[in-house]
């Protein structure tokens, strides 16, 4: 077999087929690479021009009050009625009952050392009943735990009931 070689092809040892060679892929590759790179950096930039341009148009649009200060509030938004303050967490009522129940669990602690499901030192209080309105602080419905028990009964509430960890509030 008597054939011209291309400069830009391989021939295999066994069967004289032309191969490219590797070079010429790892050249494009390459170039691909670059070329998303070159690609995600023009969108990038355009991103960034988009975002100052927002920035101009609604400082042109607004007094920024405060600037610097951490309140970047305009003009129109500081004297808002709308803006009254912060929302709280939970209610002044709720808050009462927290602070109540932390009394009760300290007590309750204090009064049963162990898990009452299995026997270790306990270091939490499990609500029978859950924590909703008065339930949160009615020591009928505590249970002394550890947490790997309290653990257990979370995440087994069907097998928990049938033994008795938990209660059914419907049926309260």
């Amino acid at each position: 077999m008597n054939f011209t070689e291309n400069p830009n092809l391989d021939y295999c040892g066994s069967c004289n087929r032309a191969i490219r060679k590797k070079k010429e892929d790892e050249e494009k590759e390459e170039h691909k690479r670059s070329r998303a790179i070159e690609l995600s950096e023009e969108r990038n930039r355009r991103y960034a021009e988009k975002a100052r341009a927002k920035q101009q148009e609604i400082r042109e649009g607004h007094r920024v009050i405060g600037e610097g200060e951490g309140d970047k509030r305009c003009s129109s938004q500081k004297d808002s009625s709308r803006t009254k303050g912060k929302i709280r967490v939970r209610s002044p009522k709720r808050a009462k009952e927290e602070r109540e129940y932390l009394r009760r669990r300290e007590k309750y602690l204090t009064l049963h050392p162990e898990c009452e499901r299995c026997g270790c030192p306990s270091s939490e209080v499990h609500h029978r009943a859950g924590r909703t309105g008065k339930l949160l602080i009615n020591v009928l419905y505590f249970m002394a735990v550890c947490r790997e028990c309290h653990h257990w009964i979370e995440l087994h509430p069907e097998q928990s009931k049938k033994q008795g960890y938990s209660v059914n509030r419907l049926t309260l």
